[in-house]
């Protein structure tokens, strides 16, 4: 008895998820039928577009043009916009059926989505360990299009800034169980940390490109030369904040970075490494959001030498029209003149100075640390399903004005003021 039903539930799946969002059942359905459809993503986050085609006996699929392609089933029942009921093979390749469900209600003025998966057969234990994520990740972005929709259609509703998002409830074990699997992850976390110390030793080691050019920034004091920068240490650290000539605002992201810099600067010196940060917008720009900002760390501008554009984190117009440009050591799309960044300079007795590294994008995740509290919390960065991955953040003065945001947006610079700086505009 015992054998048989070990053998069943090895031949099952059953994965149920409850999903509240705030928005109409007309929108919630619509924008499920878009995120199982024309907006899919793996579970890596990459689009992965999928066709569905939403009335009974229509298939849902992946066309990969050419007559190539992979099914995943056909709808058994539809009833806009209460249910909608799937069987087929779904993602499994093996000899597995499954049927999917979702049927949604009315609830505290919002919808409420109930969720079924069931499968019976041949399923892969990499299968089954990653599809009630897959789903949730999903989930996440079907509520996170339908509230965008909402608060555009109705500006009193919307997505607020804090996450509302439910996570899927992880079984309640004894505290000898837990700390079983507790001292398991530990060993890993102990294996990442000496693979990170590996890497942090072969940045280290990158050879070193001299320095010919002679820069010279606005700075609170005048002007100084990269040499001035230094600040009497041997090691420099700039950090690239996306402020262009004209913005009304500095880039919320990097705001959200340059938030962690002032508690740094003062341990960074007792290692002698100076910290600060370099942007094109003219020094009187750079003062006026500094001091919205509250910020204390050095900060100068750029906008009369090519220290931009020579480490790749601003682009002329030229460049933008081309439709890619060089960053992050690749041609690549970008949706700003500016870019953000990290670069690090040693000097050495002589006074000659050497770029010894440069970072972009994910790169800096490191420096940002409250990413590192939310990788502990159970919803961790909570960012799947948004049009990117920081849709969510604000600067910090701003996340208590009542404004609603429309986390399926793609990012966008601040507005250029009235009164724009022209210069270095397009050198």
């Amino acid at each position: 008895m015992n054998a048989t039903a070990q053998s069943i539930e090895n031949l099952t799946l059953n994965v149920t998820q409850e999903i509240h969002v705030r928005a109409s059942l007309e929108t919630t359905f619509a924008a499920l039928l878009e995120e199982i459809g024309p907006h899919n993503e793996g579970i890596d986050g990459k689009p992965m577009p999928m066709k569905i085609e939403p009335w009974p006996g229509g298939r849902w699929y992946r066309d990969l043009g050419s007559d190539n392609g992979h099914f995943w089933g056909h709808v058994q029942a539809v009833k806009r916009p209460t249910l909608l009921e799937i069987n087929g093979p779904l993602f499994m390749s093996g000899p597995a059926i499954s049927n999917v469900q979702y049927r949604l209600s009315e609830s505290e003025g919002g919808t409420l989505i109930r969720f079924r998966h069931t499968a019976l057969g041949f399923i892969a234990d990499d299968h089954r360990a990653g599809v009630s994520l897959g789903w949730s990740r999903i989930h996440d972005r079907v509520r996170t299009r339908a509230e965008a929709r909402a608060s555009r259609e109705n500006p009193s509703q919307g997505e607020s800034i804090m996450t509302k998002g439910q996570i899927e409830h992880r079984r309640a074990v004894s505290r000898a169980e837990w700390l079983a699997a507790r001292k398991d992850l530990l060993i890993k976390e102990k294996n990442f940390a000496r693979q990170r110390d590996a890497l942090s030793a072969e940045r280290r080691k990158l050879p070193w490109v001299r320095v010919e050019k002679e820069y010279v920034f606005d700075a609170p004091g005048g002007k100084e030369t990269l040499a001035d920068l230094f600040g009497g240490r041997s090691q420099l650290i700039v950090y690239h904040f996306m402020l262009g000539p004209g913005w009304e605002e500095g880039c919320k992201s990097c705001s959200f970075l340059a938030d962690h810099i002032d508690g740094s600067v003062v341990h960074l010196a007792q290692r002698d490494v100076t910290l600060l940060a370099v942007s094109r917008a003219p020094l009187p720009q750079i003062e006026m959001f500094k001091k919205r900002m509250n910020w204390r760390f050095k900060w100068v501008s750029s906008n009369e030498n090519d220290f931009n554009h020579d480490y790749h984190v601003s682009f002329t117009k030229d460049e933008m029209a081309n439709g890619k440009v060089y960053y992050n050591y690749d041609m690549t799309e970008f949706p700003s003149e500016e870019g953000p960044g990290a670069s690090v300079f040693y000097k050495d007795e002589t006074g000659g100075i050497f770029h010894t590294y440069s970072t972009y994008a994910r790169g800096l995740d490191m420096l940002i640390g409250a990413y590192n509290y939310l990788d502990l919390v159970p919803k961790g960065r909570d960012e799947e399903g948004l049009k990117y991955s920081m849709a969510w953040v604000r600067h910090h003065d701003k996340y208590s004005d009542g404004q609603l945001v429309d986390l399926t947006q793609p990012y966008s610079p601040p507005k250029i003021s009235g009164a724009t700086h022209r210069s270095g505009e397009n050198r």
